[in-house]
Formats: structure tokens, sequence, C-alpha cells
């Protein structure tokens, strides 16, 4: 008897599929943006193609099938699709392979799935039929140039945003005479990844596999795909009448909710006899009927003639359908506002001020003014009526805004412009809110409360709302439209301090947004926390929130907050958290957007931060270009007057004082605190920031009494303000102290500084960039003040806060290290300050960002200093000159350090006998 081997358990290996791997970030010259769906064949990715700068879907088949049959298979998908150039099929733009996978780059179309189409609202018999014309008419085409579709159904035609349809993934086409026997009806296996649906009676919507052929959908598969016939033209006319059978009369046309009994059902060629819903014409059954039979010759002899007969019974949505803007009444929810009305109620549906009248009105103001009386606030009274009087001008425009658009003619039009409308009018029932409870904080901000208010005139500039991202569909709108009033409110709780009560509202708003399945309000969402964070001092809370939203707005086509969200970050990441690296790539990404919007401010926005970065790193260059280029972009928009021009003016003011030109600094200073003191009122802490710039100024030149005052009236103007804990009010505090330091008062120095710190302390647990500098700064103060044993406390507590927030070798150990180095020199420790130099030293050599190169040379200067305290004069000597070499290319800006090098380089020629 011959041993039979014991059977081979072992798993046997096989690449991931689709579906295991995360999705690429690139496919050949498409960036990939986003997954949009997957099926039988493969997957769908929204990607970008960033050589004819267009979107487009790219479809990867799945990698578990044979190299060569998913290749021949792919590439006569792309063959077939690209061989009809017509308006109702998806254009292919580019076939091509993805390491082992083969891809499709096709035309990306911004809608949805025919089957979505049909679900989304009740829709008559006229527009199903035209809508099925236009697939038919898709389908004919191909036929024409010889190709059969195989797996026509709803979820295979695309209705876009312009109302046209368009039939797709053509991945089961083949020439109708090309060779090769059909699979037997005995070889049937559901797809692997489709098993257990099949098992539970679930897949008949779902294509299957026949020995690795892909076969088709059961639920719309002619009786000669069941058996494994020839397949021709007239097995997609089947597939198109069970299609259209089952959207006329809301049932298909066989039974079976197992695979077996359809399969009989169909075979047998027993239709439903199922009434005939309101609205179907008589005729329509008998139609359908000829394309369902048996006998692919008892059909129709093509498309054409069917779709003639179908085209009797068709007619296009309404040019004016109210249905369609299902998501404006969502989005105007709360002021009982429904556009559902009949052709006789339109005038009264256009009242604007009816429609106002539900968030501001005159009771709402006397109402409002009356707490504002007994809130016993400071200046609560005079706030309220600066903010009434511009709710009432805001109004005003709204209703009439509101009037002009319900006069649109375009469906379409009315649909964004009162979507837009809506939005307004929620940002302003938010503002009015506050005042439901004023505090300090609202009185500081009630100008910027009212100046934030979104423009009206944005709703009437066709440009800019088609721009704006994609309306929700109606069946997730109240959802959206709920989770952006929220958002309104929160933004307006930031704007007046109130950060806790902002995330809480936001929490609120994603659990409304939950199940809606709309990236661009979770983009939304995140910009806000984001914003929030920023603000609340948590800036490592906002540099996350900050990506979030980025990488979601770009993948939802949310460009608007994919901008503003990567020139947040430039900032944070930059001016917060110190890492110019960053800094620069998300301005990239920031400026390459906003050149592609079209849009100048948020292009000036951009501009400004990039100016304000290259201000902090010294490049003066730069920073003249890129603000000089932001302030001409707003001079050409009208924008002179407006927060974000003073912003760049500052900023501007900034580098001509960092560039020795101080007088022109000041002057710029001056202009640009009148401005946002104009716009936001004395206490808003964006002005006290230019105040902190103009008293830097006044500092720089000397005016020492001056700059003090100036800092002191920011200060006393943010007493009242507990709430603002972020850096403005540590920045003041920190200037102060220098100041005084330059002025050469270092006893006065002392608690400034430690209010600085004591604002950075409450804003996080980990050391960030600012706390870093000012605990730094503090430990060197002491020093100077003769405590050397609190110098020396306060530098080591700071760098073990350093070392356990960053690591052991991160490079901005370096500054106290250096600290500590030149503190133990000073008090004899000279091995000590050695050690601390050589690390410093080390830590520089691992820092790739050349803008911090002066550091590596403190480092090599620090240890020449410890060297020679220990007797190693050689190399305290030659390093001493390689420091001098860097510090000689800096000229003016290493003045004082050139002078330092040159008396330690003239002390040790004296020691080795006047050889220098």
């Amino acid at each position: 008897m011959i041993p039979v081997a014991p059977a081979d358990t072992r798993p046997i290996a096989r690449p991931p599929r689709v579906e295991d791997a995360p999705a690429p970030a690139k496919i050949g010259r498409f960036t990939v943006l986003r997954e949009l769906g997957r099926g039988g064949t493969g997957v769908v990715y929204a990607a970008f193609d960033e050589q004819l700068d267009r979107k487009v879907a790219v479809k990867l088949l799945h990698s578990e099938t044979r190299e060569d049959v998913a290749r021949a298979r792919l590439m006569r998908e792309a063959q077939a699709m690209a061989r009809v150039s017509h308006a109702n099929i998806v254009g292919v733009h580019e076939v091509g392979t993805f390491g082992r996978q083969v891809y499709v780059a096709m035309e990306f179309v911004h809608g949805m799935t025919l089957h979505a189409w049909l679900k989304r609202q009740r829709r008559s018999f006229a527009e199903i039929a035209a809508m099925f014309v236009q697939a038919g008419t898709g389908l004919a085409a191909a036929h024409e140039a010889g190709l059969v579709h195989r797996d026509f159904k709803p979820a295979n035609v695309m209705v876009g945003t312009d109302g046209r349809a368009r039939v797709l993934d053509f991945g089961l086409a083949r020439a109708e005479l090309e060779p090769g026997p059909a699979p037997g009806l005995g070889d049937m296996r559901p797809a692997e990844e489709h098993t257990s649906a099949v098992a539970n009676l679930r897949s008949l919507d779902a294509s299957i596999t026949v020995t690795g052929v892909m076969l088709g959908t059961p639920a719309y598969m002619s009786p000669e795909q069941f058996l494994g016939g020839r397949v021709d033209a007239r097995a997609d006319q089947f597939a198109f009448c069970v299609a259209l059978f089952e959207a006329a009369f809301r049932e298909r046309p066989f039974k079976g909710d197992t695979l077996a009994e359809l399969m009989s059902s169909v075979l047998s060629g027993q239709v439903r006899d199922v009434p005939a819903p309101a609205g179907v014409p008589r005729a329509v059954r008998a139609l359908l009927l000829r394309g369902l039979s048996r006998d692919p010759d008892a059909r129709w002899p093509s498309m054409r003639p069917l779709l003639a007969e179908l085209a009797k019974f068709a007619r296009p949505p309404a040019r004016r359908s109210w249905a369609i803007a299902a998501g404006v009444a969502a989005a105007l929810v709360g002021g009982g506002v429904g556009l559902a009305y009949q052709t006789g109620a339109f005038a009264e549906a256009c009242s604007g001020e009816e429609r106002l009248s539900a968030v501001w009105n005159h009771g709402v103001r006397e109402r409002l003014a009356e707490v504002a009386q007994a809130s016993g606030v400071a200046q609560a009274e005079a706030a309220w009526s600066r903010a009434a009087a511009a709710f009432d001008a805001y109004g005003a425009k709204w209703a009439a805004a509101y009037g002009e658009a319900c006069r649109q003619e375009s469906a379409e039009q009315l649909d964004l412009r009162m979507t837009c409308l809506g939005e307004r009018r929620d940002r302003l029932a938010a503002a009015i809110d506050m005042f439901e409870r004023p505090d300090d904080m609202l009185v500081a901000k009630a100008d910027e409360l009212t100046a934030m208010l979104p423009s009206i005139a944005q709703c009437s500039d066709d440009k800019y709302l088609r721009a704006k991202v994609r309306p929700p569909d109606p069946a997730v709108a109240d959802k959206v439209a709920a989770a952006r009033a929220e958002l309104g409110r929160a933004e307006t709780l930031e704007l007046t301090g109130r950060f806790a009560e902002a995330l809480a509202l936001l929490d609120a708003a994603e659990a409304a947004a939950a199940g809606a399945d709309y990236p661009p309000v979770q983009a939304e969402l995140a910009f806000r926390r984001g914003s929030v964070r920023e603000n609340d001092g948590d800036y490592l809370g906002a540099r996350a929130s900050f990506e979030d939203a980025f990488f979601v707005a770009i993948a939802a086509g949310h460009q608007e907050v994919a901008i503003d969200a990567a020139t947040r970050l430039a900032y944070v990441v930059g001016r917060r958290l110190s890492d110019a690296f960053a800094s620069r790539d998300w301005l990239k990404h920031a400026e390459i957007y906003a050149a592609r919007s079209g849009d100048p401010i948020r292009r000036a926005r951009a501009l400004t931060i990039r100016g304000a970065i290259a201000n902090l790193a010294r490049e003066h260059g730069e920073a003249r270009k890129a603000l000089v280029e932001a302030m001409r972009l707003y001079h050409e928009a009208d924008q002179e007057k407006t927060i974000d021009f003073a912003r760049a003016l500052r900023f501007y003011g900034d580098h001509l004082i960092n560039n020795s030109e101080t007088k022109q600094g000041i002057a710029q200073q001056e202009r640009a605190l009148a401005i946002m003191r104009d716009k936001l009122g004395p206490q808003h802490p964006d002005v006290a920031m230019i105040h902190n710039s103009l008293g830097l100024a006044l500092r720089v030149d000397g005016q020492y009494e001056r700059a003090l005052a100036v800092f002191k009236q920011a200060l006393d103007a943010a007493v009242d303000l507990p709430n603002q804990r972020n850096h403005v009010y540590m920045t003041l505090w920190a200037n102060t102290s220098y100041t005084y330091e330059a002025m050469k008062r270092l006893e006065l120095a002392e608690q400034p500084a430690r209010e600085a710190i004591a604002v950075l302390e409450r804003s996080s647990d980990r050391l960030l960039g600012d706390s870093y500098e000012m605990h730094n700064y503090l430990g060197m103060l002491l020093h100077h003040l003769k405590r050397p044993v609190e110098a020396e406390a306060e530098l080591t507590a700071t760098l073990a806060r350093a070392e356990k927030s960053w690591g052991p070798v991160d490079p901005r150990l370096t500054q106290v290290l250096l600290n500590l180095s030149g503190l133990s020199r000073l008090e004899g420790l000279a091995e000590r300050a050695v050690a601390y130099a050589e690390r410093a030293l080390a830590l520089t050599r691992r820092d790739p960002n050349p803008a911090n190169e002066h550091w590596h040379y403190y480092a090599i200067w620090h240890l020449a200093a410890a060297l020679a305290e220990v007797g190693e004069d050689r190399r305290a000597v030659e390093l001493a000159y390689e420091a001098r070499a860097f510090a000689l290319k800096q000229r003016k800006d290493a003045k004082e350090w050139m002078s330092e090098i040159d008396e330690f380089l003239t002390k040790q020629a004296m020691k080795r006998g006047g050889q220098r």
C-alpha cells in the first residue's frame, strides 16, 4: 500500500488584498484623496491629476486575481470605455500599472449613482424615464461600437450635478464576437469577498465571480448569463429593463430572495403582476415585458427603438423644483422656513423681513438692552448699543439679499444662495445669543463679534458660491445643518473667550453630524476645534486638529477649509512650536491651494504668515517680499481698512525694525494700531499684540519709558480678561521684563518674567517653545541678580522638563545646556561646564535645520571657553577660531560676540608667550 502524505494545513501566503491595505498616497501621477467605493473588480479612489490640474477617479484592480487575468480584464475595461466618446459614458483618461496591479484613471463625476438618485426622493415616472433614456443612450452607443456592458445596473450609472447620466464600470465589457466559452451554471460561485453574503441570501445586488471571471449581478442578469450562453447587447437590454421596472413599479420584476429562487424565476420568464403606481402609464408594462423576454430574439432588436418608445413618456425635472432645495429648509431650521411653497405663496415666501424676525426683532433688541443694563458689567450697555446698531445693519442686508435670492430663475442658484443665507442667519443668531450673558470678555470683544459676521454680499456672488464645497444630500441635510448651526455658535463662543463652552459645543456638533457621512462638515468641525485650542494656548492640540481639518478637507474638496487650516498650521508650528521646517511646508500647501482657488484674500493671509515666520528667522529678504505682496493684494481688493490688512502691516513693521529701519517700523505699527482699535476696540487681544509690536520698536529705538507705557496700556486693558490664557499677555509681560533688563534695572525685570511664565503654565502641562525660552531667560536673569543657586535650580528643572517633553537628543535642548555650561564655568565647575558644552555640540550636529546653524557655533564657543578652564588650550583655541570665522560672517549681528572671542584669543596668546 502506497503511503499517503498528510494534508498540508499550513496557511498559504498571499499578498495583501486591496481592501486590506491603506489607500496609497499616489497611483502613477495621481495623488490619492480618498476612497470612493469598492466592488467585485477593485477599489475606486478620488484622486488629483497634478499634470492636468483636475480631479479624477482611479480604479485599482484587486490584487488577488492572477496578474495576467487582472491586466487583461482591466485593460479591456479601459479600452472598451476609451473606444466610445459619448456624453452618457464616463470617459477614460489613462490606464497603467501600480506595482503588480492595474489602474484606470477616469472622468470624475460630481454627483451620485442612479441608485442613490432614485432613493433620494420620490420621482415621477416622467423624470425616471428621462434619466433612463440618457443611460440607455450611453449603452446604445457602446453597443454600436461592438461592446457589451454585461453588468448594467443603477449602481453603475452616475447622475452628475449637471443632471447628465453617465454609464460607468465597463469592467465586464467584451467585444460581442470575442471568442471563448462562457462558464456553465454548475461552475458558478460567489467571489471570495461575497461568500458569506450569498450564503445569507443578501448578495443579489453584488457582482459574482465564475472561475475567476466576473459574471454579473444576479438581480439584473439575463437568462443567457445564468445559463452561460452567448451574451450580446440584448443582455444589457434585459438588465436595463429590470432596472427600469424596479424604478417604475418599486419592485423587481422577478421573485426570489435567494440566488436559486431568482434564477428559477428568470429562467421561467415569470414577471411579477404588480399594479402600476399612479403616474406610470399602462403602456410602460408592455414596453418592459418585451425587453424582459426569456428569449433574446423576442426582445427589442436594439436599444434605439426601446429608447424611442420610452422617450414618449419622458420629461426632464422641472427647471424650478422647490423639492431640490430641501437642504435649504434644513439650513434655515429654527425659523419655520420651508421651501415646498405653492406658486400662490411665492411672494409671501420671499419676505426677508419675516424670516429675519425669527432671530432679530424689536422685542429681542429691547429685552437684551435690559439684560445689559441689569448685568452690572462695566461698559455692557455701551457695547450692546454698538452691537444692536451693527445687527440692524446686518439684518437689513440679509433681508434684502433673501428677497433677491427668492426671485432666482435657476434652481441651482436658489439652492446655493439660500444655503449661504441660512448660514449667515445662524451666525447672526449665535452672535445675538451671546448678549444673553454679558461679561467683561464679551464687552472687550463685542466689536469683533459684529465685525466678524460673514459677508452677506458673498451670497450673491456666483463665483464664490460655485467655489464652495458641494451641498449635502437632502437625506443628511438636517444633520449637517444642525452641526453647522452649532459650529457658528462655537465660533461665537470662541470669539468671546469661552473656550471650554466652545469645545463642549463642538462635541455636540460632532454628535449631530454623526452618521451624515458628509466629510466637509467634519473638516469644518476639526478646523474650529483647532482654532479654539490655539486661542486657548493648547498649541499641540491645535496642531493635531488643524492637521485633521486639512486632510479631511482635501479629501472632501473643501478648498476654503484646506487653505485656512494650512495657513493656521504654518503659524502654530512655526511661531508657537518652533518648527520652522514644518511651518514652511504648511505655507507651501496654503499658497498652492490659495492660488488654485483664485482667492486673493486667502493668498494674502498665507503670505502674511510667511512674512511673520521669516521675521522670526531673520530672513529679511523673504519677509519683505512676502509682506509687500500681501499688502498689494489687500490694496487691489480694497481691503486696506480691514483686520487682515492691519495684521500684515504689523508684521511689516516688525520686519522694518528687524532691518534697522526703526522709525519707519514705528510709523507702520502706529498705523496698524489705529486700524485695529477702530475695528475691535481698545481691549481686544489683537490690539494688545500691536501694542506689543509698537513697544518693541520703541525699545529698539531706545525709547524705554514710552515702550513700558505702551506695554502697560495693553496689560491694563487686559486685566479684567482672566479667561484669555494665551500667548498675547505672556508676550506683553515678557517684553516688559526685557525692557527693564535693557535699562539695567534687573530687580524690576524678574516679576514680569514670572508673570509671563505663569500665563504659559496655565496653557499646557508640556514644555512648549515659549515657556522653554522664558524659563531659560529667568534662569540667566537670576544668575545676573547674583542668585546662582536659584539660577542653577531653574535651569536644571528646565532641562529635565525639556528632556521629558522632547527626549534627550532633541536639538532644542542646546540652549539650556549652553546656559548651564556658562553658569558652571562662572561658578568654577569647569569639568561640568565641558560636559554640558560637549553634549550641546553633539546635539547641534544632529540638527538638520540650517536656520539653527548659529547654535552650532555658540556650542563651539562655549566648549572652547570651558576647555580653557581645564587646561586644554590647544583645542580651545582651535574651536575659538572656528567660532570667530562664523561670527565674522555675521558682521553687525555679532559685534559683541566677536569682541568676546577676540578678548579670549588675546588672553590665550599672552598665556602662550605672546603668540596668537
